[in-house]
């Protein structure tokens, strides 16, 4: 049993074979047609069902010419599904070695990051930083430093966790998020350093002028 979807997401079924079959003659199907398994969720194309017959059909390529996406072994994320360029590397997969780099967003913006990318745990460097304030000054320079390779670790750390958080159909489309938090993160890092240096500045300048 299969339902079929469309290209805006609806889906239509399930229908067994034979229905599917008699939608072929109506011409309601054609081989590039997504089906769904209703059991396992799985996203194939109609042409990859070797029970359906196609008439005036020329018989479906391994791996179609030009770039084209390869269905002989589909990727499937879940509702909607996406499919994959053979040269492309879906979720679940590994992240390419050439996506590993050092992620400014994950680093400055840390747990706010986490949130966004199913790691809660990050929260454990706020409650760091909020602990901190309860022990002497020299305890608190150890947890600072505790705090700040934590961070930088995470840093190391966030394209894989951002690719394996699911959020991306590949690693082009996650590169470019994490480089938005990136210049988020400056952004707001920036900001909270000019309000810093200006209160300090109207403090000093309140203090002068007694």
């Amino acid at each position: 049993m299969y339902f079929v979807v469309m290209p805006t997401g609806e889906k239509f079924g399930p229908a067994d074979e034979a229905t599917l079959q008699q939608w072929i003659q109506e011409n309601r199907l054609n081989p590039q047609t997504i089906l769904e398994d209703s059991v396992t969720g799985v996203q194939v194309p109609a042409s990859s069902l070797p029970g359906l017959r196609w008439p005036n059909a020329a018989p479906p390529q391994a791996t179609p010419p030009g770039g084209a996406y390869d269905y002989s072994q589909p990727r499937n994320t879940g509702p909607g599904g996406h499919y994959y360029r053979g040269d492309q590397v879906g979720p679940g997969q590994p992240l390419p070695s050439q996506y590993r780099k050092f992620n400014w967003g994950a680093f400055l913006l840390n747990w706010i990051w986490g949130l966004n990318h199913k790691m809660p745990i990050l929260l454990v460097i706020l409650g760091v930083g909020i602990l901190s304030n309860l022990f002497p000054q020299g305890l608190q320079a150890v947890f600072g430093v505790a705090q700040f390779a934590a961070c930088i670790y995470v840093g190391i750390k966030g394209n894989e966790w951002a690719w394996q958080s699911g959020r991306f159909h590949d690693p082009e489309e996650m590169q470019r998020c994490q480089n938005i938090w990136g210049w988020w993160g400056l952004g707001i890092i920036l900001l909270c350093c000019g309000t810093y240096a200006v209160l300090i500045a109207a403090v000093g300048a309140t203090a002068f002028s007694r």
